[in-house]
């Protein structure tokens, strides 16, 4: 998630999965970890099949580290098509992240805007 939030950082967007390619210039999750981290393994990254659970989660590091500008790129990523019964799915199992990973007084994830 940490190198998700430096790619928003320069890039003001970051993939949602590992293997993701926005443009031919736009590297990987993959290889971005690479670079910094060669021994970087990517087994074990389950939460890599729901994407609201990637942008909360990546939300709540931006609140961590108090960015806002990479807290907003999350809150217009997270958006959920009710009559999609996949993305319900996501939304549920990504409800209890969301309601304790932020504080109370972060509610951008929480409102009901992000459900279309």
């Amino acid at each position: 998630m940490v190198a998700r939030m430096l790619l928003c950082l320069y890039t003001s967007d970051y993939p949602v999965y590992l293997k993701e390619r926005k443009s031919p210039d736009y590297p990987t999750m993959e290889e971005f970890m690479k670079k910094g981290c060669p021994k970087f393994q990517t087994d074990g990254f389950e939460h890599e099949i729901n994407p609201l659970l990637v942008h909360s989660k990546v939300y709540a590091i931006a609140d961590k580290y108090d960015m806002p500008g990479v807290q907003e790129v999350c809150v217009t990523k997270f958006k959920v098509d009710i009559t999609n019964y996949r993305e319900l799915e996501d939304l549920v199992d990504a409800l209890p992240h969301i309601y304790s990973s932020t504080p109370p007084s972060q509610t951008a994830l929480k409102d009901r805007k992000s459900v279309v």
